[in-house]
């Protein structure tokens, strides 16, 4: 049977109040010889892809987007609504005026 573990401190408990295993680790410089790790691996795998990509010869240019044509789409039909919506309210501030003038 294993004790419970001890109660957590406070958010405002100096850092010298935490039990050993909840400090964080202090950071330590990397080896600049040594090889990348998390998000600056994942920069020198995009580095080398696209260094590959360039020097290929039979590359034609970045692949669109699969969205990018509903999205062109979109973007339009919102303008239009945009428009027309523009264009109902000027109507019907004219339709205003004239029933203004026949009373």
């Amino acid at each position: 049977a294993q004790a419970p573990p001890p109660p957590a401190p406070p958010l405002s408990a100096p850092l010298s109040d935490l039990p050993r295993t909840a400090r964080p680790t202090p950071r330590r410089a990397r080896d600049p010889t040594s090889a990348p790790t998390g998000a600056s691996h994942a920069m020198a795998m995009y580095r080398s892809s696209n260094n590959l990509r360039s020097h290929s010869s039979n590359y034609k240019g970045p692949e669109p987007h699969p969205y990018d044509t509903p999205f062109e789409v979109m973007k339009g039909l919102r303008n239009e609504i945009s428009e027309l919506k523009a264009a109902f309210a000027a109507e019907q501030q004219q339709r205003a005026v004239e029933v203004q003038q026949l009373r």
